[in-house]
């Protein structure tokens, strides 16, 4: 049986919130543009975080930090204190160690910031550096993969003003390790950085809550498996920033509806695969270079529309359950709304037509 999908929005000239529904203008662009997490009215009434702006919460004491660096008068965030209790995480931008005022710019490896029954953490804009295991739950770490309980973690939201580009599993060292946010099955929501380049190897794999991601213009990239899993995601539109999407970077989320920007070259090897909900991916650039192996393998209802003038990238080895692709002129798109060329047929016209 096929399903239904789920989509992201991306635009060139606002921060914009991706998610299924909630308060929406239509942009210039003719896509569907939601400006914040806190507009958005489509969750549960049980989840009570949407509309708390944790900038406003109080500092959070109880916080362990590491050794500072007495030059550079910096340290970092390594934990939850023995006596914490709360359930927001504001970092603070600054602490007195010693009497010694040090500047808070990192967030160490293994800081298990997702423990206790904490719903949402804020980091300011001193940090720079966030380290593996920043978010997750310290039990369900070191248990493994099977461990759900004690994740609690709903909203994850950075300054305006933060100095981080870069979201996903890569260590300095180059080597693939777990992503920022992967895993973190109560993860409802993210309000990223405005700065933001890259959303990386792993960013949110698994993170099968995950209903929503504000970021700003400057995204170029969308890594490996960084989407993988999201259940929960329902829309995704690129900005024309967006030049590619890697492999498996949609895999097995709840895509019904993908829009690429103009600028998308590359699509990687089965970046839609097992999207058995998504019925259309509206690709409306014409530099669309590569579509790998599998990319719409088991996208049994999707419908491809192109701006590329030509159907050959959809090869049977990238397109293999023979998907409908509209090329150049048979289709029009406005408001969020695909129209197809009265009579048109698809380009691979042994395919079935598609509404």
């Amino acid at each position: 049986m096929k399903k239904k999908m789920k989509i992201f929005v991306i635009t060139a000239t606002a921060l914009v919130a991706v998610g299924a529904v909630g308060a929406i203008a239509v942009g210039t662009n003719g896509f569907k543009d939601v400006f914040a997490w806190d507009n958005f009215a489509h969750t549960a009434a049980s989840l009570t975080i949407d509309n708390t702006d944790l900038s406003k919460k109080a500092v959070t004491p109880n916080l362990d930090f590491g050794a500072p660096d007495a030059a550079l008068k910096t340290v970092a965030v390594t934990g939850l204190g023995k006596e914490f209790d709360e359930d927001y995480i504001r970092i603070p931008e600054t602490v007195a160690i010693g009497g010694v005022v040090y500047t808070v710019t990192g967030i160490a490896e293994n800081a298990y910031l997702g423990g206790g029954h904490v719903l949402g953490v804020y980091i300011p804009g001193t940090v720079t550096s966030i380290g593996m295991n920043a978010f997750q739950d310290d039990d369900y770490v070191r248990a493994g993969d099977d461990y759900v309980s004690g994740q609690t973690l709903k909203k994850i939201q950075f300054s305006s003003d933060s100095k981080i580009a870069q979201v996903d599993g890569t260590a300095a060292d180059g080597t693939t390790k777990y992503g920022f946010f992967e895993k973190l099955y109560e993860l409802r929501g993210v309000v990223a950085p405005t700065g933001l380049t890259s959303v990386g190897y792993h960013a949110f794999f698994g993170d099968e809550s995950l209903q929503s991601f504000a970021f700003g213009a400057k995204v170029a990239a969308v890594g490996e498996s960084a989407f993988g899993g999201c259940a929960s995601l329902k829309e995704i539109g690129l900005s024309d920033a967006v030049a590619s999407i890697g492999a498996s970077s949609f895999a097995s989320s709840g895509l019904a509806k993908f829009v690429g920007g103009t600028g998308l070259a590359a699509i990687g090897a089965q970046a839609f695969k097992d999207c058995h909900a998504l019925k259309q991916a509206i690709l409306r650039g014409g530099t669309l270079a590569s579509v790998g192996d599998g990319a719409f393998d088991n996208a049994w209802y999707s419908t491809i529309y192109t701006n590329n003038p030509t159907a050959a990238l959809f090869t049977e080895a990238a397109n293999p359950e023979k998907c409908p692709v509209y090329v150049l002129g048979q289709w029009s798109y406005s408001n969020g709304s695909v129209g197809v060329t009265d009579g048109a047929k698809p380009a691979n016209s042994s395919a079935s037509s598609a509404a």
